[in-house]
């Protein structure tokens, strides 16, 4: 690693085995609050498409600070299109794809699929495998020894997968049994259900997926059998019932689509005219739009703000420090981004203006271009505000059962404030978030009573991202503080008391 980049593995939180792991009420794993998740296709993340080409891959993530893998479907789906079959359509949880392992016998497939995930949590990363709930390929083993398990009823265009028949009680024990096994079998330390718990891809059809009753019934037995402790997440808005920890598709807006095939870009609508502190204070937008309309927006403990997924077709964050910065990292949010985002990789586009493939899913990673210049200054960037959010867990991390009650405040400033300005604080130290918001030059209020910084006679001023000195004094001198920011990038600035008053 060259001692010019930034290396944030030092500062990665360590992996332990579940027997060390503790569950709060909901009974999401201690370490979830910790998390920062990047969603990864092993098949076109390296130009071998291999597990144990992806070997380099765990190795920048564990650089980057990133601690959370979710691995989209790594099973057989055969010699099929991958494009007609999206890799979400295979022969079943209980295979793995040859073509990722190197092996064509299945027990050492597994084996290998196994060392993936032990040589990652060797670098402190955690990893999440995909399951499809809703079928498989038609000529699926399972459908040929038991064809009464198939409703036929097909999800995409022709050929569609084979629906499973969730009413087939024997069924619903093979399938029980399927995913506590891959569990057990893998090591791996959560799942990602795809479309769940439910999603309607047209009015009056709604597809069948395995949902909170089977889910739950699956997350008890790891429980109470091998004692896994691991990361529920659906990929649409849940209501938690006490069997999902979170959602890949958060927040959710009323005008937004919530589920796959999300519009391109994804709403950036706090960056746009909602305000994210009231938001996140009054539950707007936070958790499905179900519990915003009964009163309940924001009252779970954790939500992620997934900022691209395989569902996307075009280049999200685009080189903006805000998208990922603002929205993501230092807001109280679990992080959820695509591969190559953090450093803007370019995606296929044709002559015509459309991208190359239908998704992201298809791209393959170009690994050399994170080495040109201006997406190097952006990826050191990112890692700089990772180094930030790893280096201050008292701030970054904390979540509190209700998420409304979160470390978060107001910022003023005397410009346009289109993009709320606010502060993440804890102790003596409050980490002051403070986007463009159309003019370069902005003075702003520091918040000391709403941060609870404000009993100090001494007070000393930082940018985080640079540690260059701004400002040194008691509060009145450093109360209102000019600094320039610019186009499409954000300022953070650390405020720490230094002298607490004594009333003694």
């Amino acid at each position: 690693m060259n001692d010019l980049f930034i290396n944030n593995s030092e500062l990665m939180p360590k992996w332990v085995p579940d027997s060390e792991v503790t569950l709060d009420r909901e009974g999401a794993p201690d370490w979830v609050k910790s998390l920062i998740i990047a969603e990864v296709n092993l098949q076109v993340a390296t130009p071998e498409g291999t597990f144990q080409a992806a070997y380099k891959m765990l190795k920048h993530y564990q650089e980057m600070g990133v601690n959370g893998l979710y691995i989209t479907p790594v099973h057989d789906n055969g010699n099929m299109n991958p494009k007609d079959y999206f890799g979400y359509v295979h022969n079943g949880t209980d295979t793995v794809h040859p073509r990722l392992t190197g092996e064509t016998e299945q027990k050492k497939g597994w084996e290998v699929f196994k060392g993936f995930i032990e040589e990652a949590h060797r670098r402190n990363i955690r990893v999440f495998l995909d399951v499809t709930s809703w079928g498989t390929l038609p000529d699926a083993d399972i459908f040929k020894k038991h064809p009464e398990w198939c409703t036929n009823e097909g999800l995409y265009s022709s050929p569609d997968p084979c629906c499973f028949d969730w009413e087939n009680e024997e069924f619903r024990e093979w399938y029980i049994y399927q995913i506590t096994e891959l569990a057990v079998r893998s090591g791996c330390d959560g799942f990602r259900f795809d479309m769940e718990p439910v999603y309607e891809k047209n009015p009056g059809v709604t597809a069948h997926f395995a949902g909170y009753a089977i889910n739950n019934e699956i997350r008890r037995r790891l429980l109470y059998g091998p004692e896994r402790k691991l990361l529920m997440m659906s990929e649409c808005a849940n209501e938690r019932r006490g069997v999902y920890h979170l959602e890949q598709l958060s927040p959710q807006f009323e005008q937004a689509h919530g589920g796959p095939g999300q519009p391109d870009p994804p709403p950036r609508n706090f960056l746009n005219g909602f305000n994210l502190v009231d938001s996140i204070k009054e539950g707007h937008h936070i958790g499905s739009i179900l519990s915003q309309k009964a009163g309940r927006g924001g009252t779970y403990r954790y939500y992620t703000y997934c900022l691209s997924n395989h569902d996307n077709r075009i280049a999200q964050m685009k080189g903006s420090r805000i998208y990922m910065g603002y929205l993501a990292i230092f807001a109280p949010f679990i992080p959820l981004w695509y591969i190559g985002d953090e450093w803007n990789h370019t995606w296929p586009i044709r002559e015509d203006g459309e991208a190359e493939y239908y998704s992201y899913f298809y791209n393959k990673v170009d690994w050399d271009s994170v080495n040109d210049p201006e997406k190097r200054a952006l990826f050191e960037d990112v890692k700089q505000m990772i180094r930030i959010r790893r280096q201050n867990p008292e701030i970054f991390e904390y979540f509190p059962e209700c998420h409304r009650n979160v470390n978060i405040c107001k910022v003023k400033t005397d410009g346009t404030e289109v993009i709320q300005p606010y502060a993440r604080y804890s102790g003596d130290t409050a980490f002051l978030v403070i986007p463009y918001n159309g003019a370069e030059k902005v003075t702003l209020q520091i918040p000391f009573a709403e941060a609870g910084i404000e009993w100090y006679s001494r007070y000393e001023v930082t940018d985080a991202m640079s540690g260059e000195a701004l400002a040194n004094g008691s509060g009145s001198d450093v109360k209102n503080l000019t600094v320039c920011v610019a186009h499409d990038n954000m300022r953070i600035i650390k405020v720490q008391g230094l002298e607490k008053l004594s009333f003694a």
